[in-house]
């Protein structure tokens, strides 16, 4: 079974925080054939942290993790964090696949995304 994990920064303004999560929550809905679990969770400032949902996914039953960091630029969270807690889990959790996709940012419909959005305040 596989999860989507949506991992974002975390910020102090709870509201922030629960936008992530609806966000997560619109995508599990959306997809929910492809993915059955769907969480969202933080670097720091909030919970639920990386090692919480990936605990919680794979206790759900998933067995492909697959990790999309939420974040516009290739940041040290990006480069070098993310990729860290991972292998981490990966030493607790051998039978268990993560596949880490790139940043939002990196995304080669970033531009199409931003020209949608300057279009829709005609």
């Amino acid at each position: 079974m596989k999860a989507f994990l949506l991992l974002a920064h975390g910020s102090r303004r709870a509201q922030s925080n629960e936008e992530v999560q609806k966000l997560a929550d619109c995508f599990g809905i959306q997809n929910q054939d492809e993915f059955p679990i769907v969480m969202a969770g933080f670097m720091e400032l909030a919970e639920p942290t990386i090692s919480m949902i990936v605990d919680d996914a794979i206790s759900a039953g998933a067995k492909h993790l697959v990790i999309l960091p939420y974040f516009l630029a290739a940041g040290t969270h990006v480069v070098d964090d993310i990729p860290s807690l991972v292998k981490d889990s990966l030493a607790n959790y051998p039978d268990i696949t993560f596949e880490i996709l790139p940043h939002i940012g990196g995304a080669k419909s970033m531009v199409n995304l931003i020209l949608s959005v300057t279009t829709e305040q005609d």
